[in-house]
Protein backbone atom coordinates (compact mmCIF):
# COMPACT_ATOMS: atom_id res chain seq x y z
CA UNK A 1 0.00 0.00 0.00
CA UNK A 2 1.11 3.41 -0.66
CA UNK A 3 0.68 5.55 2.92
CA UNK A 4 0.18 9.21 3.64
CA UNK A 5 -0.03 10.30 0.14
CA UNK A 6 -2.55 10.57 -2.52
CA UNK A 7 -1.20 9.75 -5.96
CA UNK A 8 -3.30 10.08 -9.43
CA UNK A 9 -1.96 7.41 -11.74
CA UNK A 10 -0.55 6.94 -14.02
CA UNK A 11 2.68 7.89 -12.50
CA UNK A 12 6.19 7.89 -13.71
CA UNK A 13 8.97 6.73 -11.49
CA UNK A 14 12.28 7.88 -11.68
CA UNK A 15 14.88 5.70 -10.04
CA UNK A 16 18.38 6.24 -10.59
CA UNK A 17 19.84 2.49 -11.40
CA UNK A 18 16.65 0.68 -12.40
CA UNK A 19 13.62 1.24 -14.89
CA UNK A 20 12.03 4.21 -15.51
CA UNK A 21 8.70 4.02 -16.83
CA UNK A 22 5.48 4.81 -17.04
CA UNK A 23 2.91 3.00 -14.52
CA UNK A 24 -0.61 2.83 -15.07
CA UNK A 25 -1.66 1.91 -11.62
CA UNK A 26 -1.21 0.80 -7.95
CA UNK A 27 -0.33 -2.84 -8.28
CA UNK A 28 2.23 -1.92 -11.19
CA UNK A 29 4.37 0.02 -8.34
CA UNK A 30 3.33 -2.15 -5.61
CA UNK A 31 4.49 -5.31 -7.26
CA UNK A 32 8.05 -5.72 -7.91
CA UNK A 33 10.87 -8.67 -7.63
CA UNK A 34 12.08 -9.28 -4.03
CA UNK A 35 15.89 -9.14 -5.05
CA UNK A 36 14.98 -5.53 -6.99
CA UNK A 37 13.34 -4.36 -3.77
CA UNK A 38 16.56 -5.71 -2.02
CA UNK A 39 18.97 -3.58 -4.51
CA UNK A 40 17.57 -0.58 -3.38
CA UNK A 41 14.90 -0.17 -6.50
CA UNK A 42 12.97 2.69 -4.24
CA UNK A 43 16.47 3.86 -3.09
CA UNK A 44 16.57 7.77 -4.17
CA UNK A 45 13.23 7.22 -5.96
CA UNK A 46 10.77 9.86 -7.18
CA UNK A 47 7.13 9.46 -8.30
CA UNK A 48 5.35 12.04 -10.21
CA UNK A 49 1.92 11.49 -10.85
CA UNK A 50 -0.13 12.58 -13.56
CA UNK A 51 -1.54 16.00 -11.82
CA UNK A 52 2.15 16.96 -11.54
CA UNK A 53 2.75 16.14 -8.14
CA UNK A 54 6.01 14.76 -6.99
CA UNK A 55 6.49 12.59 -4.27
CA UNK A 56 9.84 11.47 -2.61
CA UNK A 57 9.96 7.59 -1.68
CA UNK A 58 10.79 7.59 2.25
CA UNK A 59 10.65 4.18 2.65
CA UNK A 60 9.76 0.79 0.87
CA UNK A 61 9.49 -2.61 2.59
CA UNK A 62 7.25 -6.15 2.10
CA UNK A 63 4.13 -6.18 2.79
CA UNK A 64 3.50 -7.62 6.04
CA UNK A 65 -0.11 -8.05 4.94
CA UNK A 66 -0.20 -8.95 1.54
CA UNK A 67 0.97 -11.59 -0.31
CA UNK A 68 1.42 -12.44 -4.09
CA UNK A 69 1.35 -16.19 -5.14
CA UNK A 70 3.14 -16.37 -8.34
CA UNK A 71 4.60 -19.64 -10.52
CA UNK A 72 7.56 -16.88 -9.96
CA UNK A 73 7.76 -17.87 -6.09
CA UNK A 74 9.46 -21.33 -7.49
CA UNK A 75 12.47 -19.42 -8.25
CA UNK A 76 13.50 -16.78 -5.22
CA UNK A 77 15.37 -14.59 -7.75
CA UNK A 78 12.56 -13.64 -9.91
CA UNK A 79 9.87 -14.07 -6.96
CA UNK A 80 7.33 -11.23 -6.79
CA UNK A 81 6.20 -9.63 -3.65
CA UNK A 82 3.92 -6.57 -2.47
CA UNK A 83 5.38 -3.71 -0.93
CA UNK A 84 4.53 -1.22 1.28
CA UNK A 85 5.75 2.19 0.29
CA UNK A 86 5.74 5.48 2.58
CA UNK A 87 5.82 8.92 0.62
CA UNK A 88 6.73 12.38 1.11
CA UNK A 89 4.33 14.95 1.19
CA UNK A 90 4.06 16.44 -2.33
CA UNK A 91 5.68 19.01 -4.01
CA UNK A 92 3.76 20.43 -7.14
CA UNK A 93 5.56 20.36 -9.89
CA UNK A 94 5.35 23.62 -12.53
CA UNK A 95 3.56 21.64 -15.49
CA UNK A 96 0.79 24.26 -15.52
CA UNK A 97 2.77 26.73 -16.90
CA UNK A 98 3.86 24.62 -19.71
CA UNK A 99 0.25 23.51 -20.28
CA UNK A 100 -0.64 26.88 -20.70
CA UNK A 101 1.89 28.14 -23.32
CA UNK A 102 0.84 25.29 -24.92
CA UNK A 103 -2.97 25.88 -24.77
CA UNK A 104 -2.03 29.37 -25.26
CA UNK A 105 -0.37 28.26 -28.71
CA UNK A 106 -3.31 25.84 -29.97
CA UNK A 107 -1.11 23.13 -30.08
CA UNK A 108 -2.84 19.77 -29.67
CA UNK A 109 -1.75 17.99 -26.68
CA UNK A 110 -2.84 14.23 -25.41
CA UNK A 111 -0.31 12.03 -23.62
CA UNK A 112 2.16 14.36 -25.31
CA UNK A 113 2.69 16.97 -27.56
CA UNK A 114 0.31 15.40 -30.78
CA UNK A 115 2.55 15.19 -34.13
CA UNK A 116 2.11 13.63 -37.52
CA UNK A 117 4.77 11.35 -39.46
CA UNK A 118 6.74 14.55 -40.57
CA UNK A 119 7.12 15.40 -36.47
CA UNK A 120 4.60 18.33 -37.30
CA UNK A 121 2.39 19.71 -34.29
CA UNK A 122 -1.17 21.60 -35.19
CA UNK A 123 0.74 24.51 -35.82
CA UNK A 124 1.84 25.28 -38.53
CA UNK A 125 6.31 25.32 -38.81
CA UNK A 126 5.96 24.22 -35.32
CA UNK A 127 7.63 20.72 -34.67
CA UNK A 128 8.29 18.02 -31.36
CA UNK A 129 10.58 15.38 -30.89
CA UNK A 130 12.14 13.15 -28.14
CA UNK A 131 9.82 12.25 -24.88
CA UNK A 132 7.37 14.39 -25.16
CA UNK A 133 6.12 13.76 -28.39
CA UNK A 134 3.05 11.78 -29.01
CA UNK A 135 3.39 9.87 -32.59
CA UNK A 136 0.40 7.84 -33.64
CA UNK A 137 -0.86 7.95 -30.37
CA UNK A 138 2.10 6.78 -28.60
CA UNK A 139 5.31 8.26 -26.41
CA UNK A 140 8.48 6.71 -27.02
CA UNK A 141 10.71 7.27 -24.10
CA UNK A 142 14.11 5.67 -25.79
CA UNK A 143 16.95 7.27 -27.24
CA UNK A 144 16.72 5.32 -30.68
CA UNK A 145 13.64 7.07 -31.70
CA UNK A 146 14.26 10.45 -31.18
CA UNK A 147 17.62 9.96 -32.86
CA UNK A 148 16.03 8.72 -35.90
CA UNK A 149 13.38 11.60 -35.37
CA UNK A 150 16.14 14.22 -35.36
CA UNK A 151 17.82 13.00 -38.23
CA UNK A 152 14.53 13.47 -40.16
CA UNK A 153 13.26 16.38 -38.54
CA UNK A 154 16.68 17.61 -39.78
CA UNK A 155 16.30 16.81 -43.34
CA UNK A 156 12.80 17.96 -43.29
CA UNK A 157 13.60 21.70 -42.38
CA UNK A 158 17.28 21.32 -44.36
CA UNK A 159 16.66 19.37 -47.46
CA UNK A 160 12.68 18.04 -48.11
CA UNK A 161 10.01 16.84 -46.54
CA UNK A 162 11.09 13.76 -44.62
CA UNK A 163 8.52 10.89 -43.21
CA UNK A 164 9.86 9.51 -39.80
CA UNK A 165 10.36 5.89 -40.05
CA UNK A 166 11.36 4.26 -36.87
CA UNK A 167 12.78 0.33 -37.54
CA UNK A 168 11.76 -2.16 -34.81
CA UNK A 169 13.89 -1.19 -31.95
CA UNK A 170 14.94 -3.98 -29.26
CA UNK A 171 15.48 -2.26 -26.44
CA UNK A 172 17.07 -3.99 -23.16
CA UNK A 173 15.71 -2.86 -20.25
CA UNK A 174 18.12 -2.52 -17.04
CA UNK A 175 16.69 -5.27 -14.26
CA UNK A 176 19.39 -6.86 -13.00
CA UNK A 177 18.13 -10.09 -11.70
CA UNK A 178 16.38 -11.15 -14.79
CA UNK A 179 17.77 -9.96 -18.68
CA UNK A 180 14.37 -8.56 -20.57
CA UNK A 181 14.51 -7.18 -23.96
CA UNK A 182 11.17 -5.03 -25.34
CA UNK A 183 10.13 -4.21 -28.72
CA UNK A 184 7.61 -1.83 -28.28
CA UNK A 185 4.34 -2.12 -30.68
CA UNK A 186 2.86 1.04 -31.97
CA UNK A 187 -0.73 -0.82 -32.17
CA UNK A 188 -2.99 0.17 -29.62
CA UNK A 189 -5.07 -3.24 -30.55
CA UNK A 190 -4.18 -6.40 -30.58
CA UNK A 191 -3.79 -8.97 -27.80
CA UNK A 192 -0.30 -10.59 -26.07
CA UNK A 193 0.42 -14.58 -26.98
CA UNK A 194 2.81 -15.74 -24.29
CA UNK A 195 4.52 -18.58 -23.71
CA UNK A 196 7.36 -20.24 -22.14
CA UNK A 197 7.97 -21.14 -18.19
CA UNK A 198 9.76 -18.98 -15.63
CA UNK A 199 11.46 -17.31 -16.09
CA UNK A 200 11.99 -17.46 -19.68
CA UNK A 201 9.52 -16.02 -21.55
CA UNK A 202 8.45 -15.07 -25.37
CA UNK A 203 5.59 -12.58 -25.11
CA UNK A 204 4.52 -11.39 -28.86
CA UNK A 205 2.12 -8.58 -29.21
CA UNK A 206 -0.30 -9.61 -32.33
CA UNK A 207 -2.31 -6.79 -33.60
CA UNK A 208 -5.88 -7.45 -34.85
CA UNK A 209 -4.82 -8.95 -38.72
CA UNK A 210 -2.53 -11.81 -36.05
CA UNK A 211 0.23 -10.00 -37.53
CA UNK A 212 3.65 -9.84 -34.69
CA UNK A 213 3.89 -6.22 -33.93
CA UNK A 214 5.86 -6.25 -31.02
CA UNK A 215 7.02 -8.79 -28.54
CA UNK A 216 9.45 -8.92 -25.04
CA UNK A 217 11.99 -11.46 -23.96
CA UNK A 218 12.87 -12.74 -20.42
CA UNK A 219 15.81 -14.83 -19.45
CA UNK A 220 17.11 -17.29 -21.88
CA UNK A 221 14.63 -16.39 -24.25
CA UNK A 222 16.42 -13.10 -25.03
CA UNK A 223 18.83 -15.46 -27.00
CA UNK A 224 15.88 -15.02 -29.77
CA UNK A 225 16.06 -11.56 -30.18
CA UNK A 226 17.05 -12.06 -33.97
CA UNK A 227 14.80 -14.05 -35.16
CA UNK A 228 11.71 -11.83 -33.70
CA UNK A 229 13.09 -9.41 -35.13
CA UNK A 230 12.95 -10.42 -38.75
CA UNK A 231 9.40 -11.77 -37.83
CA UNK A 232 8.31 -7.70 -36.72
CA UNK A 233 6.57 -5.94 -38.41
CA UNK A 234 8.02 -2.39 -38.44
CA UNK A 235 5.68 0.16 -37.18
CA UNK A 236 3.36 2.13 -39.51
CA UNK A 237 3.15 6.35 -38.34
CA UNK A 238 0.28 8.55 -39.15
Amino acid sequence: MIVNAEVKFPVIQQTPNFILGSIKDPSQLLTVGEQNLKKGCFKNCRIVDSCGNEFRVISARKSKTEKLFRLWNLFPSYRLIKVDIELSESIKLDFDIFNAILKEAKIKVNRGIVVDEYLRTSINNVYAIGDCAEISGNTLPFIAPATFAAKALAKTLLVEPTILNIPNLAVAVKIPTCPTVVCPSLDLAGNWVVEGDAPDFIARFMNAEKTVTGFALTGKAISQKMSLLKDCVAPQLT
